[in-house]
């Protein structure tokens, strides 16, 4: 069943073609930090199998509502958590901005 099977596109090989898509799920801090609770969340995920996930929403102003903050280099010790958790069972991850 493809569904399970590798996949290549651009370069990168994702384990199958299971995708998360992206989701406003309001567990960060006001200011678009991730929480332990959102950390949790993407790791259930990974853990569940998935191949690829579309994390997001993030925002790019800082005045935008909501989202995980992208807007500052501040924030990229943040993101990596975030990679970090799918990276870890191998899933690989993208930024909707």
């Amino acid at each position: 069943m493809k569904l399970f099977e590798p996949i290549e596109f651009g370069g990168m090989k994702v384990k199958n073609r299971i995708v998360m898509p992206a989701a406003e799920l309001n567990y960060h801090t006001p200011d678009g930090r991730p929480t332990d609770r959102l950390l949790r969340f993407y790791e259930e995920r990974a853990k569940g199998g998935i191949g690829f996930a579309v994390v997001g929403i993030a925002k790019i102003e800082p005045h935008f509502f909501g989202g995980i903050a992208a807007h500052s280099d501040e924030f990229i010790p943040d993101l990596k958590k975030i990679a970090d958790v799918f990276h870890k069972y191998d899933v690989k991850c993208a930024l909707q901005l």
